[in-house]
């Protein structure tokens, strides 16, 4: 039986709900203990996961958070389709899915993981908070977190009033707060400033598909769980429906 939306609301989340799956057990009462502050204040809901990473950046305000844009899913799932004890029509997309999520002294901290355990117990669910991988396509620092912040907020003025009218709504959108942020770096020719090299051709599917930047996240993800779900005992050339256009052999 799952955790109900309604369970969800009466829990809120605070520090010492926090399970923190991803940090060992000797850090977990210093990570805590960082976000017990302001973590209740961060508003959490699913499918906002860039919202949520990007608010605990801000509310933070410190160098021993980061914000990692990625994918992630949860392999057990892929493998109960394999073994047919699941047929639910989210499979086709799961596999590989861009996310974002934080890190406190270099531990994985998920909000949205943790958002979907609140209350959990061993007897409330089939599935463990643990079950959830994550493929990191890039860690921003707090520093760089805050360069995006600074060029974000003057590129906005500049479309505001230089941008031609029929492009400038679309790029006032993808400039708010709360959107993946590598796309749009991609987009507009500023990985130098953050690390990372797009070519013109990037630069142009990315255009077409915001997704398409996760791809090599996705490659490796892909090649963690076909290792995983073979020694899970799961057939050979399994792994064929894969997120973002993806497709990989066995």
């Amino acid at each position: 039986m799952k955790i109900s939306e309604q369970k969800r609301i009466e829990n809120a989340l605070t520090s010492d709900k926090l399970l923190l799956p991803d940090v060992p057990e000797h850090a977990r009462e210093s990570v805590r203990a960082f976000l017990s502050p302001f973590v209740s204040s961060i508003p959490l809901k699913n499918g906002d996961c860039w919202n949520i990473a990007q608010r605990v950046m801000r509310a933070a305000n410190s160098p021993r958070v980061g914000y990692v844009e990625g994918v992630w899913s949860r392999p057990e799932h892929d493998a109960e389709h394999q073994r047919g004890e699941c047929d639910c029509e989210e499979y086709q997309k799961i596999q590989g899915a861009p996310h974002a999520w934080n890190t406190v002294d270099g531990f994985l901290v998920d909000l949205v993981v943790e958002f979907k355990f609140i209350g959990w117990t061993q007897e409330d669910e089939y599935w463990s908070p643990d079950d959830w991988w994550h493929e990191p396509l890039k860690a921003y620092s707090f520093d760089d977190f805050e360069k995006y912040e600074f060029t974000r907020a003057w590129y906005k003025k500049y479309v505001k009033k230089n941008a031609p009218k029929r492009v400038r709504r679309e790029l006032l959108k993808s400039l708010k707060e709360g959107f993946s942020i590598t796309p749009m770096i991609c987009f507009l020719g500023w990985g130098d400033g953050f690390g990372m090299t797009f070519t013109e051709e990037d630069q142009l599917a990315m255009a077409n598909d915001e997704d398409y930047v996760f791809k090599p996240a996705n490659d490796r993800f892909v090649t963690r769980l076909n290792a995983w779900l073979q020694q899970q005992a799961v057939p050979e050339g399994t792994v064929k429906r894969l997120g973002n256009g993806t497709e990989a052999a066995a």
